[in-house]
């Protein structure tokens, strides 16, 4: 064994490094039992022996950056005895890692940033205090980590309790093109089907494609996603309230495809003096759009302490599903020796007041011949459209997509530059 190979084993540093630390085998049990001020890290300290260590900074630097093997260390074997038969086994290596430097907290280097998740992290605090009367806005309390910091800007904001303070969601932006790409290539397998299909059944791929859009249910549970995503409490209150790109959503809809109708049903609080601006995107996508306006609903509530109730208000959908099922039933018929898909964008399947249910309106299409496509949010996506034995009977000729992994895409906030 040579000079080099000695000194590795018990404990001497290389001279390859920037500075010459001595003995670190007495250097190591010194670090173990001391835990310095991060104040004194510069300067000069010595060991329980007596042996001067020199600029602990040093030490500490070459520890962190791996350059030295700082956590192990091996003990010397034992001087051989008269010609031994075999050289004596070494002894194991211990592994303990240098106790933290104590010192004031410090905002996490960028390289930290880079070895976090992507996940939203939870950093959230105690709510302010209102000043006369308005709430003020806290700290962000939850952080998507980037690496790209000139990326990193507010996503959400809410509320968890009426006029309460406003909490914020930072995390990475993208532009509407890195969205678009992103996008495309979710749906390249979904694309791969539809050719497969198209080869299958090609009189009713060369028939076109008639959207449903269930407007209500798809944008509510667009908002309960994006709690699920940004781990937000689901009873929260969004605010502003985050605006789903219905551009995108479309894309996913058709994906390349050649449209045939569109149809999309919502409902408004009476009383509006405009129509939500959502409308009108639809309508420039080309859509047809119904609106319906919402139906006052007075109810009573009366506890058993008291023979008095209290009487709450609520606005609830009047005929929504029900429009948007005779649509499909118009298409059915309309296009009765020539089926194309039926794409429906929902995840209702119950019967409705004054009708049977999408779930008996798909039926009826794929019946007449119609291939049927089920896009909805996983949470509100009902049991009936998972059933297995009821989408055996039709095969290929139905499926359904969920929307929750393209939730990052379809939220309406984009870089502008």
């Amino acid at each position: 064994m040579d000079e080099d190979e000695e000194s590795s084993q018990t404990g001497s540093v290389s001279s390859t490094y920037p500075a010459s630390l001595g003995d670190f085998s007495s250097l190591r049990e010194s670090l173990i039992s001391f835990q310095p001020q991060h104040n004194i890290l510069t300067n000069e300290w010595q060991g329980d022996d007596n042996v001067k260590l020199g600029n602990l900074s040093k030490i500490v630097s070459q520890l962190r950056k791996g350059g030295i093997s700082g956590s192990s260390s091996r003990e010397p074997s034992p001087r051989p005895q008269s010609k031994p038969t075999s050289p004596a086994p070494p002894a194991p290596r211990r592994e303990q890692s240098l106790p933290p430097a104590r010192g004031p907290n410090r905002l996490p280097s960028e390289n930290v940033l880079n070895g976090i998740s992507s996940q939203t992290i939870s950093t959230e605090e105690p709510p302010t205090k209102r000043v006369n009367g308005t709430p003020t806005a806290t700290r962000p309390n939850h952080v998507a980590p980037t690496s790209d910091f000139s990326r990193f800007g507010q996503i959400l904001s809410y509320q968890t309790e009426m006029n309460g303070s406003l909490a914020f969601v930072f995390g990475t932006l993208q532009t509407i093109q890195e969205a678009r790409n992103a996008l495309s290539k979710k749906l390249s397998p979904r694309k791969k089907r539809d050719a497969a299909l198209k080869r299958i059944y090609p009189d009713v791929a060369s028939n076109g494609v008639h959207i449903f859009l269930d407007m209500s249910n798809i944008d509510i549970s667009f908002h309960k996603c994006l709690r699920t995503r940004h781990q937000l409490p689901q009873d929260s209150r969004f605010n502003p309230m985050p605006r789903l790109n219905l551009t995108l959503l479309t894309e996913i809809l058709l994906r390349g495809r050649q449209a045939d109708r569109m149809f999309a049903s919502c409902s408004i609080l009476p009383g509006r003096s405009a129509e939500p601006r959502f409308v009108q995107d639809l309508r420039n996508l080309g859509y047809s759009t119904d609106v319906r306006t919402r139906k006052r609903v007075e109810e009573l509530e009366q506890t058993s302490a008291s023979a008095i109730g209290t009487t709450t208000v609520r606005y609830v959908e009047d005929l929504v599903d029900e429009t948007l099922q005779t649509r499909m039933a118009e298409s059915a018929m309309s296009c009765f020796q020539n089926p194309g898909t039926m794409v429906l964008a929902t995840g209702d399947a119950k019967p409705a007041q004054y009708s049977d249910g999408f779930l008996a309106y798909v039926e009826r299409a794929l019946q007449m011949g119609w291939n049927v496509e089920v896009v909805s949010w996983r949470s509100s996506l009902s049991t009936s459209w998972r059933d297995t034995r009821w989408k055996g009977q039709w095969g290929d000729r139905f499926s359904v997509i969920e929307l929750d992994e393209f939730v990052d895409e379809l939220l309406d906030c984009y870089m502008t530059h």
